[in-house]
């Protein structure tokens, strides 16, 4: 009986989600996402859907930053948008391939990083040589 109620909120859920997500009237936006969205107010009826989900999703996300978050992704995006284009393409390569990967490896990788920032300046410094060293040393294969 449980899981039979369980499932109909979700279902439900997920119903009233799908409306505002494949919405095609701008005005049927939650207020705060339309705020967020206000750029594209006027095109919104040419968007296509996928697209509109994608803008929906991100303008979701954003509005669930803290304003401190807000300004810190804010800098990150300036100082990407500085970056050679060639540099901003790797790095749109790199979280493909994160992306990709499993949970299970996305967690493995998270749990790595935390041990990296736990290291010393030193520490870092070491271990980024050891890591040039080995990329020169393939390039010889």
């Amino acid at each position: 009986m449980i899981n039979k109620c369980v499932k109909l909120m979700l279902l439900t859920c997920l119903y009233t989600l799908s409306l505002n997500v494949w919405s095609s009237e701008f005005s049927a936006l939650p207020d705060d996402v339309q705020t967020t969205l206000a750029p594209f107010k006027d095109k919104w009826i040419n968007i296509d859907a996928e697209k509109q989900q994608k803008l929906i999703q991100g303008a979701q996300r954003w509005n669930g930053l803290s304003e401190q978050q807000q300004l810190n992704a804010k800098e990150r995006f300036k100082q990407f948008s500085a970056l050679p284009k060639d540099r901003q393409m790797k790095a749109r390569e790199a979280l493909a391939k994160y992306r990709s990967l499993s949970p299970e490896a996305k967690l493995k990788l998270k749990q790595r990083y935390q041990k990296f920032k736990q290291m010393t300046p030193a520490q870092r410094q070491l271990l980024r040589q050891k890591f040039q060293r080995l990329k020169q040393l393939q390039k010889r294969i």
